[in-house]
């Protein structure tokens, strides 16, 4: 899964010229904390928080005619929308970040994605909600456990994390699966969902 499948599209951006008084009323306006900054291109070139234009507020900084060129956060995170969702998790995990501006192949701004939107795409890739059942196999053989499960099972995800495989697969008889597995492995977890 792409960051485009899972980003904001209909992103609310302000230009490097605004004043941060007209920021704040797009803020408030758009429900949103955070903005991306663009260029005349179209290209981002900053973050606007709330907590920052408040805090420049606070030191006697004039709202009408200070821009938000002189204040913007500019050593800030991008990602592109071909991205894997996983790359993009891992990007937000090492610097720290819940929100990153979504460019495209020209650097464009074409979205934004938060850690909210990873977290659905995740359990989207993991199939949490989805029907069928999910088995923890004390075992890294993926290709002897997905042979197991396949006899009997369609097989929608498999996960190898450490010393376990998770399969997630749509089966009638998933017992009867989980018990086939069990003779040759050591089924650690199973539900059906």
């Amino acid at each position: 899964m792409f960051v485009k499948e899972r980003m904001n599209k209909n992103v609310v951006y302000v230009k490097e010229n605004l004043t941060l008084a007209k920021t704040l009323v797009t803020m408030k306006e758009s429900k949103h904390r955070r903005l991306p900054v663009v260029n005349a291109e179209n290209k981002p070139i900053g973050i606007i928080d709330q907590r920052s234009i408040e805090a420049v507020g606070s030191a006697g900084f004039m709202f009408s005619s200070t821009k938000l060129a002189d204040i913007m956060d500019t050593s800030f995170y991008k990602i592109n929308e071909s991205t894997l969702i996983e790359d993009c998790a891992l990007v937000m995990k090492e610097n720290k970040t819940a929100f990153l501006p979504v460019v495209d192949g020209n650097d464009n701004l074409s979205g934004v994605i938060t850690s909210y939107d990873v977290l659905k795409g995740l359990m989207r890739l993991m199939d949490i909600r989805g029907e069928g059942c999910r088995m923890v196999v004390k075992s890294t053989d993926v290709a002897g456990l997905a042979g197991l499960v396949a006899r009997s099972g369609s097989i929608k995800n498999i996960i190898v994390d450490g010393e376990n495989t998770i399969i997630k697969f749509d089966s009638a008889n998933g017992d009867e699966i989980k018990e086939r597995v069990n003779a040759q492995y050591d089924v650690v977890y199973f539900k059906e969902l």
